[in-house]
């Protein structure tokens, strides 16, 4: 079904009941926060991301984006406006706000999603891999629009527009779905946490940023210390022996600025940093690339 909102306030409290395209990547576990960052936010213990210069950027270059892509691939794409929102048939909380249609804009036969890549991605998108969180906003946008087709283009260094192509696949699409739906029904109606991952950590750095003095116990999380303490040793060594090779390496150097090593270029270059936010400094950078 689509919905269309008057203004972006009506369009923001609806999104705050329902599980929307850009939120599905962090429910897989590929987006910024992961499912316990959106748990928080699902159940008002944290405020949603309200955007930042990247997302700026991001809408501000979506038409150049759409306009080549339509210039290069001979379509018409159909902009439903920032305020529009589909939702499944099987499922109305599962929404989202496709970028570009084509088709009919009641029922679509392929979604466009328009992202901005940055440069160390790439080599990435030009093998043809797209980032992970973009094929699953891309899965639930076809969800929930009925397309069976989608393609993801991205901007490539202010440069390229490379598209990639998805037909829809079942198999994919049901455990997307499925995997929403146990994150929903299990964790943010019944307001239990789901289990805390690496990205985990600033989140709960937002939801507890004082503590309260009081000591409490908790056996159960034993095996979690004893690995905390074993990784950290682990860690130590790591670092250890990184800094043997990196000294290995500067002192072969010596005041050479790169230096090849088989297939390998390694560089160790001055650089001063004006004083802005931090205190002003210089030093030389060390880096080691593959070629």
């Amino acid at each position: 079904m689509k919905r269309v909102f008057d203004n972006e306030a009506d369009w923001l409290a609806y999104r705050k009941d329902h599980l929307t395209a850009s939120e599905v990547a962090d429910v897989m576990g590929h987006g910024y926060s992961g499912a316990y960052g959106l748990w928080a936010v699902k159940t008002g213990k944290l405020p949603g991301f309200t955007g930042n210069i990247a997302t700026q950027v991001g809408h501000a270059v979506e038409q150049v984006i759409a306009d080549a892509y339509a210039d290069m691939a001979g379509v018409t794409l159909i902009d439903p406006g920032p305020y529009t929102v589909y939702e499944c048939a099987d499922w109305p909380v599962l929404s989202a706000t496709p970028d570009r249609l084509i088709g009919d804009i009641d029922v679509p036969h392929k979604v466009v999603e328009l992202k901005h890549v940055s440069e160390r991605n790439v080599q990435q998108v030009r093998d043809g891999l797209a980032h992970d969180g973009h094929v699953c906003q891309l899965y639930t946008q076809m969800l929930c629009t009925g397309a069976r087709e989608g393609v993801i283009v991205y901007l490539i260094g202010n440069s390229e527009v490379y598209p990639i192509e998805y037909t829809y696949d079942a198999d994919m699409a049901n455990s997307i779905d499925a995997i929403c739906r146990e994150f929903w029904y299990d964790y943010v109606e019944n307001d239990v946490a789901p289990e805390p991952d690496f990205k985990a950590v600033p989140v709960l750095h937002k939801l507890h940023p004082r503590d309260t003095g009081e000591a409490i116990e908790c056996d159960e999380v034993t095996p979690w210390a004893e690995r905390y303490k074993e990784l950290q040793a682990q860690k130590k060594v790591l670092e250890q022996s990184i800094d043997e090779c990196k000294a290995r390496l500067m002192a072969a150097m010596e005041d050479a600025t790169w230096m090849f090593a088989g297939p390998y270029k390694v560089s160790w270059k001055y650089q001063a940093r004006k004083e802005h936010v931090v205190k002003e400094s210089s030093c030389r950078k060390f880096d080691v690339r593959k070629l």
